[in-house]
Protein backbone atom coordinates (compact mmCIF):
# COMPACT_ATOMS: atom_id res chain seq x y z
CA UNK A 1 0.00 0.00 0.00
CA UNK A 2 2.77 2.67 1.03
CA UNK A 3 4.91 1.81 -2.20
CA UNK A 4 1.59 2.25 -4.34
CA UNK A 5 0.96 5.83 -2.64
CA UNK A 6 4.57 6.58 -3.49
CA UNK A 7 4.32 6.19 -7.08
CA UNK A 8 1.39 8.15 -6.84
CA UNK A 9 3.27 10.46 -5.16
CA UNK A 10 6.07 10.09 -7.82
CA UNK A 11 3.85 10.71 -11.07
CA UNK A 12 1.28 13.04 -9.15
CA UNK A 13 2.28 15.81 -11.78
CA UNK A 14 1.60 13.50 -14.73
CA UNK A 15 -1.45 11.68 -13.51
CA UNK A 16 -2.84 15.61 -12.54
CA UNK A 17 -1.83 16.34 -16.34
CA UNK A 18 -3.77 13.62 -17.90
CA UNK A 19 -7.03 14.16 -15.66
CA UNK A 20 -6.39 17.86 -17.13
CA UNK A 21 -6.24 16.92 -20.63
CA UNK A 22 -9.69 14.33 -20.84
CA UNK A 23 -11.68 16.61 -18.78
CA UNK A 24 -10.45 19.80 -21.21
CA UNK A 25 -10.97 17.35 -24.14
CA UNK A 26 -14.67 16.59 -22.48
CA UNK A 27 -15.52 20.31 -21.62
CA UNK A 28 -14.51 20.63 -25.76
CA UNK A 29 -16.24 18.05 -27.25
CA UNK A 30 -19.34 19.48 -25.36
CA UNK A 31 -19.36 22.46 -26.06
CA UNK A 32 -19.15 21.55 -30.17
CA UNK A 33 -22.83 19.94 -29.44
CA UNK A 34 -26.07 20.83 -30.63
CA UNK A 35 -27.95 21.77 -27.88
CA UNK A 36 -30.69 19.43 -26.91
CA UNK A 37 -34.04 20.46 -24.95
CA UNK A 38 -36.49 17.68 -22.97
CA UNK A 39 -39.88 18.00 -21.66
CA UNK A 40 -41.99 15.79 -19.88
CA UNK A 41 -46.32 15.19 -19.46
CA UNK A 42 -47.75 12.80 -17.41
CA UNK A 43 -50.38 10.07 -18.17
CA UNK A 44 -52.38 9.13 -15.30
CA UNK A 45 -53.07 5.03 -15.56
CA UNK A 46 -57.02 4.69 -15.00
CA UNK A 47 -57.52 1.41 -13.21
CA UNK A 48 -61.33 2.66 -12.54
CA UNK A 49 -62.09 2.40 -16.60
CA UNK A 50 -61.77 -1.88 -15.99
CA UNK A 51 -64.88 -1.89 -14.27
CA UNK A 52 -66.58 -1.57 -17.49
CA UNK A 53 -65.76 -4.57 -18.34
CA UNK A 54 -67.47 -7.54 -17.55
CA UNK A 55 -66.08 -10.16 -15.24
CA UNK A 56 -63.49 -8.16 -13.62
CA UNK A 57 -63.52 -6.14 -10.00
CA UNK A 58 -60.51 -4.69 -9.68
CA UNK A 59 -58.83 -2.81 -6.82
CA UNK A 60 -56.81 0.53 -5.82
CA UNK A 61 -54.64 -1.53 -3.71
CA UNK A 62 -53.29 -4.16 -6.56
CA UNK A 63 -49.66 -3.48 -6.75
CA UNK A 64 -49.42 -6.25 -9.39
CA UNK A 65 -52.38 -5.19 -11.84
CA UNK A 66 -51.18 -1.88 -11.59
CA UNK A 67 -47.28 -2.80 -12.51
CA UNK A 68 -48.93 -4.60 -15.67
CA UNK A 69 -51.34 -1.74 -16.32
CA UNK A 70 -48.03 0.62 -16.34
CA UNK A 71 -46.22 -1.85 -18.85
CA UNK A 72 -48.92 -2.34 -21.38
CA UNK A 73 -49.14 1.76 -21.38
CA UNK A 74 -45.82 1.95 -22.13
CA UNK A 75 -45.73 -0.70 -24.57
CA UNK A 76 -48.44 0.48 -26.96
CA UNK A 77 -47.53 3.91 -26.85
CA UNK A 78 -44.28 2.90 -28.54
CA UNK A 79 -45.70 2.27 -31.66
CA UNK A 80 -45.54 4.22 -35.05
CA UNK A 81 -49.65 4.92 -34.97
CA UNK A 82 -49.34 7.28 -31.73
CA UNK A 83 -46.21 8.69 -33.28
CA UNK A 84 -47.89 9.18 -36.07
CA UNK A 85 -51.18 11.03 -34.45
CA UNK A 86 -48.51 12.51 -32.22
CA UNK A 87 -46.94 14.68 -35.47
CA UNK A 88 -50.48 15.79 -36.87
CA UNK A 89 -51.10 17.40 -33.28
CA UNK A 90 -47.91 19.09 -32.80
CA UNK A 91 -48.38 20.10 -37.04
CA UNK A 92 -44.95 18.79 -37.62
CA UNK A 93 -43.68 17.92 -40.90
CA UNK A 94 -40.29 17.82 -41.22
CA UNK A 95 -40.08 14.92 -38.78
CA UNK A 96 -41.01 11.13 -39.36
CA UNK A 97 -42.62 8.82 -37.07
CA UNK A 98 -39.08 7.23 -36.36
CA UNK A 99 -37.48 9.48 -35.87
CA UNK A 100 -40.11 10.81 -33.07
CA UNK A 101 -40.06 7.10 -31.57
CA UNK A 102 -36.29 7.55 -31.57
CA UNK A 103 -36.60 10.95 -29.45
CA UNK A 104 -39.15 9.52 -26.87
CA UNK A 105 -38.70 8.28 -23.68
CA UNK A 106 -41.12 6.26 -21.47
CA UNK A 107 -40.98 5.33 -17.81
CA UNK A 108 -43.16 4.39 -15.10
CA UNK A 109 -43.01 6.25 -11.45
CA UNK A 110 -42.81 3.81 -8.70
CA UNK A 111 -45.55 3.80 -5.96
CA UNK A 112 -47.45 5.97 -8.36
CA UNK A 113 -50.10 5.44 -11.23
CA UNK A 114 -48.20 7.49 -13.66
CA UNK A 115 -46.51 7.38 -17.03
CA UNK A 116 -43.92 9.80 -18.04
CA UNK A 117 -43.57 10.74 -21.58
CA UNK A 118 -40.65 12.83 -22.04
CA UNK A 119 -39.25 14.09 -25.88
CA UNK A 120 -36.18 15.34 -27.02
CA UNK A 121 -35.84 18.13 -29.12
CA UNK A 122 -33.80 21.12 -30.34
CA UNK A 123 -35.49 23.59 -28.90
CA UNK A 124 -37.50 24.07 -25.95
CA UNK A 125 -40.94 25.27 -27.39
CA UNK A 126 -40.51 21.83 -29.66
CA UNK A 127 -39.82 19.50 -26.88
CA UNK A 128 -42.67 20.72 -24.48
CA UNK A 129 -44.81 21.26 -28.17
CA UNK A 130 -43.76 17.07 -28.89
CA UNK A 131 -44.33 16.34 -25.65
CA UNK A 132 -47.93 17.30 -25.08
CA UNK A 133 -48.83 15.65 -28.70
CA UNK A 134 -47.34 12.32 -27.96
CA UNK A 135 -49.00 11.81 -24.64
CA UNK A 136 -52.00 13.25 -25.88
CA UNK A 137 -52.07 10.35 -28.70
CA UNK A 138 -51.47 8.08 -26.44
CA UNK A 139 -53.95 8.66 -24.25
CA UNK A 140 -56.53 8.84 -27.61
CA UNK A 141 -55.14 5.91 -28.80
CA UNK A 142 -55.28 3.76 -25.70
CA UNK A 143 -59.08 5.12 -25.32
CA UNK A 144 -59.89 4.02 -28.70
CA UNK A 145 -59.03 0.62 -28.05
CA UNK A 146 -60.95 0.09 -25.21
CA UNK A 147 -63.77 1.94 -26.56
CA UNK A 148 -62.93 -1.10 -29.59
CA UNK A 149 -63.21 -3.70 -27.15
CA UNK A 150 -66.46 -2.37 -25.59
CA UNK A 151 -68.27 -2.27 -28.89
CA UNK A 152 -66.80 -5.78 -29.27
CA UNK A 153 -68.26 -7.30 -26.11
CA UNK A 154 -71.62 -5.52 -26.63
CA UNK A 155 -71.86 -6.41 -30.28
CA UNK A 156 -71.43 -10.36 -28.69
CA UNK A 157 -74.12 -9.69 -26.18
CA UNK A 158 -76.57 -7.92 -28.84
CA UNK A 159 -76.10 -11.41 -31.17
CA UNK A 160 -76.92 -13.28 -27.57
CA UNK A 161 -80.26 -11.59 -27.24
CA UNK A 162 -81.04 -11.90 -30.85
CA UNK A 163 -80.09 -15.76 -31.14
CA UNK A 164 -82.54 -16.08 -28.16
CA UNK A 165 -85.57 -14.35 -29.68
CA UNK A 166 -84.98 -16.59 -32.65
CA UNK A 167 -84.44 -19.43 -30.51
CA UNK A 168 -87.88 -19.53 -29.15
CA UNK A 169 -89.91 -17.41 -31.08
CA UNK A 170 -93.40 -18.72 -30.42
CA UNK A 171 -92.59 -18.07 -26.40
CA UNK A 172 -94.98 -15.49 -24.85
CA UNK A 173 -93.49 -12.32 -23.68
CA UNK A 174 -93.43 -13.05 -20.25
CA UNK A 175 -90.94 -15.96 -20.88
CA UNK A 176 -88.42 -13.62 -22.13
CA UNK A 177 -88.55 -12.27 -19.18
CA UNK A 178 -86.40 -14.87 -17.85
CA UNK A 179 -83.64 -14.01 -15.30
CA UNK A 180 -80.74 -15.25 -17.93
CA UNK A 181 -82.65 -12.86 -20.47
CA UNK A 182 -82.88 -10.13 -18.20
CA UNK A 183 -78.90 -10.18 -17.80
CA UNK A 184 -77.96 -10.24 -21.11
CA UNK A 185 -80.25 -6.87 -21.58
CA UNK A 186 -78.30 -5.66 -18.28
CA UNK A 187 -75.14 -6.13 -19.45
CA UNK A 188 -76.17 -4.35 -23.18
CA UNK A 189 -76.92 -1.27 -21.73
CA UNK A 190 -73.77 -1.31 -19.14
CA UNK A 191 -71.80 -1.44 -22.17
CA UNK A 192 -73.84 1.10 -23.93
CA UNK A 193 -73.54 3.35 -21.04
CA UNK A 194 -69.48 2.46 -20.87
CA UNK A 195 -69.15 3.22 -24.72
CA UNK A 196 -71.52 7.04 -24.38
CA UNK A 197 -69.32 7.52 -21.33
CA UNK A 198 -65.90 7.38 -23.84
CA UNK A 199 -63.49 5.56 -21.00
CA UNK A 200 -60.26 6.12 -21.25
CA UNK A 201 -57.39 3.48 -19.72
CA UNK A 202 -55.04 6.51 -19.05
CA UNK A 203 -55.28 10.65 -18.88
CA UNK A 204 -52.61 13.22 -19.88
CA UNK A 205 -52.63 14.67 -16.15
CA UNK A 206 -49.43 17.05 -16.49
CA UNK A 207 -48.79 18.45 -19.90
CA UNK A 208 -45.47 19.86 -20.84
CA UNK A 209 -45.33 23.65 -20.71
CA UNK A 210 -41.60 23.97 -21.03
CA UNK A 211 -37.93 22.13 -21.28
CA UNK A 212 -35.20 21.86 -19.92
CA UNK A 213 -31.38 21.84 -21.44
CA UNK A 214 -29.95 17.97 -21.32
CA UNK A 215 -27.04 19.09 -23.72
CA UNK A 216 -25.09 20.02 -24.13
CA UNK A 217 -23.15 19.75 -20.17
CA UNK A 218 -19.90 20.76 -20.41
CA UNK A 219 -19.50 21.19 -16.73
CA UNK A 220 -20.75 17.89 -16.03
CA UNK A 221 -18.45 15.68 -18.91
CA UNK A 222 -15.46 17.91 -17.90
CA UNK A 223 -15.69 16.80 -14.24
CA UNK A 224 -16.70 12.83 -15.33
CA UNK A 225 -13.72 13.03 -17.58
CA UNK A 226 -11.50 14.75 -14.84
CA UNK A 227 -12.43 11.81 -12.32
CA UNK A 228 -11.92 9.47 -14.72
CA UNK A 229 -8.73 10.59 -15.96
CA UNK A 230 -7.15 10.37 -12.84
CA UNK A 231 -8.25 7.03 -12.31
CA UNK A 232 -6.99 5.57 -15.40
CA UNK A 233 -4.11 7.80 -15.16
CA UNK A 234 -3.34 6.36 -11.35
CA UNK A 235 -4.01 2.82 -12.80
CA UNK A 236 -1.58 3.35 -15.62
CA UNK A 237 1.02 4.89 -13.35
CA UNK A 238 0.91 1.69 -11.04
CA UNK A 239 1.40 -0.55 -13.92
CA UNK A 240 4.21 1.22 -15.42
CA UNK A 241 5.82 1.33 -11.92
CA UNK A 242 5.85 -2.36 -11.44
CA UNK A 243 7.24 -2.75 -14.99
CA UNK A 244 9.95 -0.49 -13.67
CA UNK A 245 13.78 -1.30 -12.89
CA UNK A 246 14.92 1.92 -12.29
CA UNK A 247 16.40 2.39 -8.49
CA UNK A 248 14.30 5.65 -6.62
CA UNK A 249 17.03 5.66 -3.13
CA UNK A 250 20.26 6.45 -3.29
CA UNK A 251 20.17 3.79 0.18
CA UNK A 252 19.26 1.17 -3.08
CA UNK A 253 22.17 1.99 -5.14
CA UNK A 254 24.60 1.00 -2.24
CA UNK A 255 22.71 -2.29 -1.80
CA UNK A 256 23.11 -3.01 -5.32
CA UNK A 257 26.30 -1.62 -5.55
CA UNK A 258 28.13 -2.78 -2.57
CA UNK A 259 29.70 0.54 -2.12
CA UNK A 260 30.23 3.31 0.78
CA UNK A 261 27.86 6.80 -0.10
CA UNK A 262 30.23 9.63 -0.70
CA UNK A 263 27.38 12.57 -1.34
CA UNK A 264 24.21 12.96 -2.25
CA UNK A 265 23.49 15.22 -5.63
CA UNK A 266 20.65 17.13 -5.54
CA UNK A 267 18.92 17.45 -8.88
CA UNK A 268 19.32 20.52 -10.23
CA UNK A 269 17.28 23.51 -10.07
CA UNK A 270 14.40 23.61 -12.96
CA UNK A 271 13.81 27.17 -14.47
CA UNK A 272 13.53 28.85 -17.73
CA UNK A 273 17.45 28.79 -18.31
CA UNK A 274 17.33 24.38 -18.56
CA UNK A 275 15.72 25.11 -21.67
CA UNK A 276 18.38 26.91 -23.28
CA UNK A 277 21.08 26.17 -25.25
CA UNK A 278 23.93 24.32 -23.11
CA UNK A 279 26.67 25.34 -25.14
CA UNK A 280 28.42 26.40 -21.59
CA UNK A 281 26.49 25.20 -18.87
CA UNK A 282 26.94 26.94 -15.64
CA UNK A 283 28.47 24.73 -12.48
CA UNK A 284 27.01 25.47 -9.40
CA UNK A 285 30.48 25.52 -7.41
CA UNK A 286 30.72 28.45 -9.78
CA UNK A 287 27.55 30.00 -9.75
CA UNK A 288 26.95 29.86 -5.65
CA UNK A 289 29.87 28.09 -3.96
CA UNK A 290 27.59 29.25 -0.55
CA UNK A 291 24.64 27.77 -1.63
CA UNK A 292 22.79 24.63 -0.18
CA UNK A 293 23.36 22.82 -3.25
CA UNK A 294 27.34 23.16 -3.31
CA UNK A 295 27.68 21.95 0.22
CA UNK A 296 26.69 18.75 -1.10
CA UNK A 297 29.95 18.60 -3.47
CA UNK A 298 31.58 20.10 -0.43
CA UNK A 299 30.66 16.90 1.40
CA UNK A 300 32.01 14.62 -1.39
CA UNK A 301 35.64 16.76 -1.32
CA UNK A 302 35.68 15.96 2.05
CA UNK A 303 34.66 12.50 1.69
CA UNK A 304 37.49 12.02 -0.47
CA UNK A 305 40.28 14.06 1.58
CA UNK A 306 39.10 12.12 4.64
CA UNK A 307 39.65 8.61 2.43
CA UNK A 308 43.18 10.29 1.07
CA UNK A 309 44.05 10.21 5.08
CA UNK A 310 44.22 5.89 4.90
CA UNK A 311 46.22 6.16 1.21
CA UNK A 312 47.91 7.98 -0.95
CA UNK A 313 44.46 8.25 -3.66
CA UNK A 314 45.82 10.86 -5.88
CA UNK A 315 44.63 10.49 -9.44
CA UNK A 316 40.57 9.49 -9.10
CA UNK A 317 38.75 8.24 -11.95
CA UNK A 318 34.32 9.15 -12.56
CA UNK A 319 32.52 6.31 -14.34
CA UNK A 320 28.83 5.43 -14.72
CA UNK A 321 27.05 2.55 -15.48
CA UNK A 322 24.97 4.52 -18.33
CA UNK A 323 25.40 8.39 -19.90
CA UNK A 324 23.05 11.04 -18.17
CA UNK A 325 23.99 10.20 -14.63
CA UNK A 326 25.54 13.51 -14.04
CA UNK A 327 28.94 11.75 -13.97
CA UNK A 328 30.80 15.10 -15.80
CA UNK A 329 29.49 17.76 -13.81
CA UNK A 330 30.13 16.07 -10.50
CA UNK A 331 33.52 15.75 -11.59
CA UNK A 332 33.99 19.38 -12.81
CA UNK A 333 32.14 20.86 -9.57
CA UNK A 334 33.92 18.72 -7.72
CA UNK A 335 37.15 20.07 -9.02
CA UNK A 336 36.54 23.85 -8.54
CA UNK A 337 35.89 22.77 -4.79
CA UNK A 338 39.00 21.34 -4.72
CA UNK A 339 40.39 24.12 -6.18
CA UNK A 340 38.75 26.83 -4.27
CA UNK A 341 40.14 25.17 -0.82
CA UNK A 342 43.38 25.64 -2.15
CA UNK A 343 44.54 22.33 -3.64
CA UNK A 344 45.90 22.01 -7.21
CA UNK A 345 43.62 19.89 -9.28
CA UNK A 346 44.52 18.77 -13.40
CA UNK A 347 41.13 17.49 -14.63
CA UNK A 348 41.79 14.89 -17.40
CA UNK A 349 39.06 13.91 -19.82
CA UNK A 350 39.64 10.82 -20.72
CA UNK A 351 36.25 10.12 -22.76
CA UNK A 352 37.43 10.54 -26.20
CA UNK A 353 33.70 9.50 -27.42
CA UNK A 354 31.54 12.08 -26.23
CA UNK A 355 33.90 14.55 -24.18
CA UNK A 356 32.07 17.27 -22.11
CA UNK A 357 34.76 18.63 -20.08
CA UNK A 358 36.24 21.54 -21.80
CA UNK A 359 32.72 22.79 -22.53
CA UNK A 360 31.56 22.53 -18.85
CA UNK A 361 34.87 24.85 -17.95
CA UNK A 362 34.48 26.96 -21.03
CA UNK A 363 37.78 25.79 -22.63
CA UNK A 364 39.37 24.89 -25.93
CA UNK A 365 38.97 21.75 -27.01
CA UNK A 366 42.19 20.75 -28.86
CA UNK A 367 45.29 20.10 -28.23
CA UNK A 368 44.38 17.67 -25.46
CA UNK A 369 44.90 13.76 -24.53
CA UNK A 370 44.73 12.80 -27.92
CA UNK A 371 47.27 14.70 -29.53
CA UNK A 372 49.92 14.04 -26.36
CA UNK A 373 48.99 10.41 -27.21
CA UNK A 374 50.03 10.42 -30.63
CA UNK A 375 52.98 12.46 -30.47
CA UNK A 376 51.73 15.26 -32.09
CA UNK A 377 52.57 17.57 -28.77
CA UNK A 378 55.88 16.10 -27.29
CA UNK A 379 55.55 15.36 -23.84
CA UNK A 380 57.76 18.23 -22.74
CA UNK A 381 54.78 20.88 -23.48
CA UNK A 382 52.26 18.66 -21.30
CA UNK A 383 52.42 21.69 -19.46
CA UNK A 384 51.58 24.32 -21.79
CA UNK A 385 48.70 21.69 -22.86
CA UNK A 386 46.74 22.21 -20.16
CA UNK A 387 44.58 24.91 -19.88
CA UNK A 388 44.40 27.32 -16.74
CA UNK A 389 40.92 28.21 -15.64
CA UNK A 390 40.83 31.20 -13.22
CA UNK A 391 38.63 31.53 -10.34
CA UNK A 392 39.13 35.21 -9.87
CA UNK A 393 35.29 35.56 -10.60
CA UNK A 394 34.09 32.74 -8.85
CA UNK A 395 31.96 34.08 -5.78
CA UNK A 396 33.70 32.64 -2.59
CA UNK A 397 37.18 32.08 -3.59
CA UNK A 398 38.36 35.09 -1.14
CA UNK A 399 41.70 33.49 0.56
CA UNK A 400 42.44 29.88 -0.13
CA UNK A 401 42.79 29.57 -3.43
CA UNK A 402 45.01 26.97 -5.28
CA UNK A 403 45.09 26.14 -9.42
CA UNK A 404 43.01 24.54 -12.28
CA UNK A 405 43.56 23.44 -15.23
CA UNK A 406 42.00 20.95 -18.19
CA UNK A 407 43.60 18.38 -20.08
CA UNK A 408 40.87 18.46 -22.80
CA UNK A 409 40.11 15.50 -24.75
CA UNK A 410 41.52 16.75 -28.18
CA UNK A 411 40.41 16.18 -31.14
CA UNK A 412 38.10 12.83 -32.12
CA UNK A 413 39.80 9.78 -32.11
CA UNK A 414 38.73 6.47 -34.48
CA UNK A 415 39.72 4.08 -31.89
CA UNK A 416 39.35 5.49 -28.51
CA UNK A 417 40.15 2.52 -26.72
CA UNK A 418 43.31 1.69 -28.55
CA UNK A 419 44.63 5.26 -28.16
CA UNK A 420 43.45 4.51 -24.02
CA UNK A 421 45.72 1.51 -24.43
CA UNK A 422 48.87 3.85 -25.33
CA UNK A 423 52.17 3.52 -23.32
CA UNK A 424 52.36 6.75 -23.62
CA UNK A 425 49.60 7.37 -21.40
CA UNK A 426 51.60 6.23 -18.40
CA UNK A 427 53.92 8.54 -19.12
CA UNK A 428 51.69 11.45 -19.24
CA UNK A 429 50.02 10.18 -15.65
CA UNK A 430 53.08 10.15 -14.67
CA UNK A 431 53.75 13.93 -15.43
CA UNK A 432 50.84 15.15 -14.55
CA UNK A 433 51.17 13.45 -10.75
CA UNK A 434 54.25 15.55 -10.04
CA UNK A 435 52.53 18.72 -11.18
CA UNK A 436 48.99 18.53 -9.24
CA UNK A 437 47.45 17.54 -6.02
CA UNK A 438 44.41 15.86 -7.28
CA UNK A 439 43.80 14.60 -10.69
CA UNK A 440 39.94 13.65 -11.75
CA UNK A 441 40.10 11.73 -14.73
CA UNK A 442 36.31 11.59 -16.43
CA UNK A 443 35.74 8.24 -18.32
CA UNK A 444 32.73 6.99 -20.48
CA UNK A 445 30.07 4.86 -18.97
CA UNK A 446 31.32 1.76 -17.86
CA UNK A 447 28.76 -0.74 -19.11
CA UNK A 448 28.79 0.68 -22.41
CA UNK A 449 32.75 0.97 -23.32
CA UNK A 450 35.84 -0.69 -21.42
CA UNK A 451 37.54 2.71 -21.78
CA UNK A 452 37.42 2.95 -17.92
CA UNK A 453 39.49 -0.44 -17.19
CA UNK A 454 42.15 0.63 -19.99
CA UNK A 455 42.75 3.66 -17.77
CA UNK A 456 42.30 1.77 -14.55
CA UNK A 457 45.92 1.07 -14.36
CA UNK A 458 46.63 4.60 -14.10
CA UNK A 459 44.44 5.57 -11.74
CA UNK A 460 44.26 5.11 -7.59
CA UNK A 461 40.39 4.38 -7.00
CA UNK A 462 37.46 4.85 -8.68
CA UNK A 463 34.43 6.80 -7.83
CA UNK A 464 30.70 5.36 -9.22
CA UNK A 465 28.16 8.09 -10.16
CA UNK A 466 24.60 7.01 -10.31
CA UNK A 467 21.49 8.83 -11.01
CA UNK A 468 18.30 7.92 -8.13
CA UNK A 469 15.21 7.40 -10.29
CA UNK A 470 17.34 7.11 -14.00
CA UNK A 471 19.96 4.08 -13.61
CA UNK A 472 18.14 0.70 -13.88
CA UNK A 473 18.48 -2.44 -11.59
CA UNK A 474 20.76 -4.50 -13.89
CA UNK A 475 22.67 -1.56 -15.18
CA UNK A 476 23.73 -1.30 -11.88
CA UNK A 477 24.71 -4.78 -11.21
CA UNK A 478 26.62 -4.83 -14.42
CA UNK A 479 28.41 -1.89 -13.14
CA UNK A 480 29.16 -3.89 -9.78
CA UNK A 481 30.69 -6.47 -11.71
CA UNK A 482 33.48 -4.45 -13.54
CA UNK A 483 33.90 -2.73 -10.57
CA UNK A 484 35.43 -6.07 -8.83
CA UNK A 485 37.26 -6.59 -11.96
CA UNK A 486 38.98 -3.38 -11.96
CA UNK A 487 42.73 -3.48 -10.99
CA UNK A 488 42.32 -0.63 -8.33
CA UNK A 489 39.71 -0.03 -5.24
CA UNK A 490 36.26 1.74 -5.94
CA UNK A 491 36.11 4.65 -2.95
CA UNK A 492 32.23 4.81 -2.74
CA UNK A 493 29.77 6.27 -5.03
CA UNK A 494 27.79 9.81 -5.40
CA UNK A 495 23.72 9.62 -5.56
CA UNK A 496 22.76 12.34 -8.14
CA UNK A 497 19.72 13.23 -8.78
CA UNK A 498 17.87 13.14 -4.99
CA UNK A 499 15.33 14.85 -4.43
CA UNK A 500 16.22 18.64 -2.32
CA UNK A 501 14.75 18.18 1.15
CA UNK A 502 12.44 20.56 2.78
CA UNK A 503 13.60 22.28 5.90
CA UNK A 504 14.45 25.79 7.61
CA UNK A 505 17.17 27.84 5.98
CA UNK A 506 20.61 27.87 7.69
CA UNK A 507 23.67 29.83 6.66
CA UNK A 508 25.06 33.28 5.48
CA UNK A 509 22.51 35.96 5.15
CA UNK A 510 25.32 37.86 2.69
CA UNK A 511 27.47 35.92 0.76
CA UNK A 512 30.95 37.69 0.45
CA UNK A 513 32.23 38.72 -2.75
CA UNK A 514 28.19 38.41 -4.25
CA UNK A 515 26.46 41.57 -5.30
CA UNK A 516 23.29 38.88 -6.90
CA UNK A 517 25.07 38.24 -10.31
CA UNK A 518 27.31 35.32 -10.11
CA UNK A 519 29.49 35.27 -13.08
CA UNK A 520 30.62 32.09 -14.72
CA UNK A 521 34.04 30.06 -14.55
CA UNK A 522 35.39 30.52 -18.91
CA UNK A 523 39.02 30.12 -19.77
CA UNK A 524 39.91 33.89 -19.92
CA UNK A 525 38.98 34.44 -16.50
CA UNK A 526 35.28 36.10 -17.99
CA UNK A 527 32.31 36.78 -16.62
CA UNK A 528 29.76 35.70 -18.43
CA UNK A 529 26.32 35.02 -18.09
CA UNK A 530 25.42 32.13 -15.46
CA UNK A 531 22.11 29.73 -16.86
CA UNK A 532 20.90 27.17 -14.67
CA UNK A 533 22.74 23.84 -13.23
CA UNK A 534 22.71 20.89 -15.56
CA UNK A 535 23.96 17.42 -14.91
CA UNK A 536 26.32 16.87 -17.79
CA UNK A 537 27.68 13.08 -18.45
Amino acid sequence: MNENLATLARYKLRILLAALLMAGAAYAAANRQPAQYQATSKLLVNQNTLAALPNIQPTATDPTLLQRQQSTQIALSTIPAVATDALQIAKVGNLTPAELLGDVSLSGEANADLVNVSVTASSASRAAALSRAYAAASSRYQAALLTNQLLRQRAGVQASIIADRNGNPGSPASERGSVSFQQLLSLRDDLTAAINAAPHSSIVVSAARDATQTAPTPTRDGVLAFVLGLLLASGLALVLAARDERVRSATTIGEQLGLTLLARIPAPTRTWRTWRSRAQPMLTMARDPMSLEAEAFKMLQANLELARLHSEEQAVLFTSAIEGEGKSSTLANLALSLAQAGRNVIVVDADLRSPSISRLFGVPDEPGLAELVLGETRSADIASTLRPVSLDTVPGALTMCGTLRILPAGRPAVQPDRLLSSPALERIFASLRIAADWILVDSPPMTRFYDALNVSHLVDGFVAVARVGYVQAPMLEELGRLLDTARVPTLGYVATGVAAQSGAKYGYTHRPGTDGAHPAVDGAGQQAEAPAATLID
